[in-house]
């Protein structure tokens, strides 16, 4: 999704470059855009230019759509499993594991894919191992 956001505007992309520039399975990039497609996160265009496009623009979409497309709803800590003595110490973490898929969640939520292209961009949390 990044990659597509790199190149937003510039018409569509082959998942075969987007394979090679990520170093990614063809075949696996085939299967996410499908997902990416039905979520509605993705199109793509027929004919001799044909490709990946976004579907909306980079700053409209955020890495909760995406994460939920790919993984579905965020549910974090979640467990009926009974210990041996019949006993679950999911109660006791219940709140905990709320409060860690809401940090989650609304990280998620803030971040959107203009956002992580301007990172990229800017060099941004890339490691430097210059001296």
């Amino acid at each position: 999704m990044v990659d597509l956001a790199l190149h937003h505007g510039h018409g569509s992309t082959l998942l075969k470059d987007i394979a090679v520039r990520q170093d990614v399975s063809e075949k696996y990039l085939w299967q996410l855009s499908a997902v990416l497609k039905r979520a509605g996160l993705v199109r793509a265009e027929r004919g001799a230019k044909g490709g990946f496009v976004l579907s909306r623009l980079p700053g409209e979409i955020n890495l909760k759509e995406i994460f939920i497309a790919l993984e579905g709803d965020i549910e974090l800590g979640h467990s009926d499993r009974k210990s041996r003595s019949g006993l679950s110490a999911e109660p006791v973490l219940a709140e905990f594991w709320k409060k860690l898929a809401t940090c989650f969640t609304s990280t998620l939520e803030a971040v959107t894919l203009e956002e992580l292209v301007d990172r990229y961009r800017s060099g941004e949390g890339f490691i430097n191992y210059e001296i």
